[in-house]
């Protein structure tokens, strides 16, 4: 990713567009805050690392794991399916830097696309929690620097590529936009513009990641209704130490409200047959531990060879020739000090996967490698049940996994349905 990627604009960025659209003010109170980075943002530069590399030289880099090769071939082929359904051969920008004139700053759009007929944005997002495409803010302030740039064009389309999150309308979404759509963005820009010292609370708050929000009033005020709003972890930065000595008291009182609302959904849905919309019950979080190392080193030397059964040894990279010798006998022998320092199941899952993608296995090979050779050897168990969101972007064996698991209530009497949404 090149360093102008990585540059972000003084107040208004588009990527916040969603947050100074509703709330004028917070422009500038949230350019006060720093901008710093988190392991969230550090994965999402790999990834865009990635997608700037696939699109620019049209294949996926070797360095990209099998998840990120498999997102980044589809992303691909939806590029090249573009570019194959009209005769001209449209513009094709990566990672380009944007000015957009009604705000006076810039912006950084992942991936834009110009035909004389058309204008095409498409932004990836590699996070967990589901972006609609419809309307978007962010992709439509992108679209006014590409018009100002390119001009109008009869048609316009918003496109998100978002391989992490199990949306119901699929990993690419799109939204055409109509030229009503871009002229009301445009007024809703100017209007804010023009009230840039007006304050308003409202879901972008939380949902734009304010870092003001614990130290702003108006947000405070508009949380009492729900407490829901008002909870994300940035919060506790700027709240004052009074605040926060309050918030670790409503913590403990609002733990155990929790634990009743789950009990009560679990007991409904299990003991009464009903529907709490939105929520299921699962098998708890998966277990993995490896039962038999040594049997799994052996099959791992023997089908795939010495040099993937090393791999499996997390932490001893450095020591790859000394591992390869003893696996082949010709140093030494496999000690039991040794076979402590095998990689988790989670880690020779990412081996198989990456003997996969090395050899080109077919998009899910991995999996009959990994029940082939290791799966025998590794002890799979699901603690008890969890009540978890139908709908969750997270991997599977995460979701539902901070609530712990409940025991099934006993049913005494039918009470009325909630909905916890």
């Amino acid at each position: 990713m090149s360093d102008l990627s990585k540059a972000h604009a003084k107040t208004r960025p588009p990527s916040s567009a969603k947050r100074w659209i509703h709330c004028p003010h917070s422009a500038h109170i949230s350019a006060m805050y720093p901008h710093e980075e988190s392991d969230s943002s550090l994965k999402g530069d790999m990834w865009h690392r990635h997608m700037e590399d696939t699109i620019r030289f049209g294949f996926v880099p070797p360095s990209a794991d099998l998840d990120v090769t498999e997102a980044m071939e589809d992303l691909l082929a939806y590029a090249n399916k573009r570019i194959a359904e009209k005769s001209e051969v449209p513009r094709i920008l990566v990672e380009v830097r944007l000015d957009i004139p009604i705000t006076g700053e810039f912006g950084t759009c992942d991936i834009l696309l110009v035909w004389d007929d058309e204008i095409e944005v498409l932004d990836h997002k590699s996070g967990y929690v589901a972006v609609e495409v419809v309307r978007n803010d962010q992709m439509l302030t992108y679209l006014l620097g590409a018009i100002a740039l390119y001009g109008t064009r009869p048609k316009y389309r918003l496109s998100i590529h978002q391989p992490n999150f199990d949306h119901a309308d699929g990993t690419l979404r799109h939204y055409d936009a109509s030229e009503h759509d871009v002229l009301m963005f445009e007024s809703q820009v100017q209007l804010s513009i023009k009230n840039e010292n007006q304050v308003v609370a409202g879901p972008h708050c939380k949902e734009s990641y304010c870092p003001h929000r614990g130290a702003c009033e108006a947000f405070r005020q508009y949380t009492l209704d729900d407490l829901t709003l008002g909870w994300n972890t940035s919060e506790y930065r700027a709240m004052t130490d009074a605040n926060l000595a309050g918030a670790l008291d409503a913590a403990e009182e609002l733990a155990g409200y929790r634990n009743a609302l789950r009990t009560e959904a679990m007991r409904r849905i299990m003991g009464l047959d009903r529907q709490i919309v939105g929520y299921k019950v699962v098998k708890g979080r998966r277990s993995r531990a490896i039962a038999k190392p040594r049997e799994l080193i052996d099959s791992v030397s023997g089908t795939m060879g010495f040099e993937w059964a090393a791999k499996m040894f997390a932490g001893l990279e450095w020591a790859a020739n000394d591992l390869h010798g003893v696996l082949t006998g010709n140093v030494g022998h496999l000690t039991d000090e040794l076979i402590k320092c095998l990689g988790t199941p989670k880690h020779i899952e990412d081996v198989i996967k990456e003997y996969a993608k090395t050899h080109r296995l077919p998009r899910g090979g991995w999996k009959q490698v990994y029940d082939n050779v290791v799966g025998a050897y590794i002890r799979e168990t699901a603690n008890g049940l969890a009540l978890e969101k139908a709908i969750d972007g997270r991997p599977a064996h995460k979701r539902g996994s901070e609530f712990g698991t409940i025991q099934a209530p006993q049913v005494h009497k039918a009470d009325k349905t909630i909905n916890l949404l």
